[in-house]
């Protein structure tokens, strides 16, 4: 009974003294000090310091100098091998227009988690935008495989295969989102010039229509009228 006492007292004691702790710094001064009881070591405040400094100038359309922090963790041996830096300068070369960095950088994010379909979807986004049409096919049928319903990919192949002059692969995939998107008028519109390119004006003309109900665009009318020729 004496030690249950004593224990209940130190008990009593510790709260007492946070009380007091409270009372006198406010409610600043003891919310780190009882995350800190709570998660373990601190957090890594050059890590932190530079992701905010890269999140901000990313804000204002400044992709320069969102790299510049990134990039300086990055050259650090300690963090070479790290997943969310070699992701986040994927995404930023990638906005910056730096196709080749931005593959680099998302390549080294897949080959860090292989696992993951995140790094593989960035992947996706340079590729096609450099062209890479057929490497950006593969890495889209890759994160298919294990995510059959994922609309980038699907969207991305769709494009891919159409650009490659591919029309009836391009219909098959513009035809599997929309199974899943039926409102997405620009898959059907995809869908509808896969289908004229590969000569199917019948199926092309259904899908002009449908089409031209929601969105009466210049490009929408063009196929239509080349459908009914």
């Amino acid at each position: 009974m004496e030690r249950k006492r004593s224990i209940i007292s130190a008990a009593a004691l510790t709260w007492l003294a946070l009380a007091m702790t409270i009372t006198a710094a406010g409610t600043s001064g003891w919310v780190p000090m009882v995350m800190a009881a709570r998660t373990g070591p601190p957090v890594d405040i050059t890590y932190q310091a530079a992701f905010k400094r890269s999140y901000i100038s990313a804000a204002t359309g400044d992709f320069d100098e969102a790299i510049k922090p990134i990039l300086a963790l990055h050259n650090q041996s300690k963090y070479r091998q790290d997943y969310l830096i070699a992701l986040r300068l994927g995404w930023l070369y990638y906005r910056k227009g730096g196709t080749s960095r931005a593959i680099q950088f998302y390549s080294q994010a897949t080959r860090l988690r292989p696992q993951a379909i995140e790094p593989w979807l960035g992947l996706l986004l340079p590729l096609f935008a450099a062209g890479r049409y057929q490497q950006a096919i593969r890495v889209g049928e890759y994160i298919l495989a294990r995510d059959r319903f994922n609309y980038i990919a699907l969207a991305k192949v769709a494009r891919s295969y159409y650009v490659l002059k591919r029309y009836d692969k391009a219909a098959e995939y513009y035809a599997k989102v929309l199974d899943l998107y039926p409102g997405d008028a620009q898959m059907r519109a995809g869908l509808a010039w896969s289908y004229l390119r590969s000569g199917q004006k019948a199926k092309a003309l259904t899908q002009f229509r449908l089409v031209l109900m929601v969105d009466p665009s210049y490009f929408a009318q063009l196929g239509y009228a080349q459908a009914l020729k």
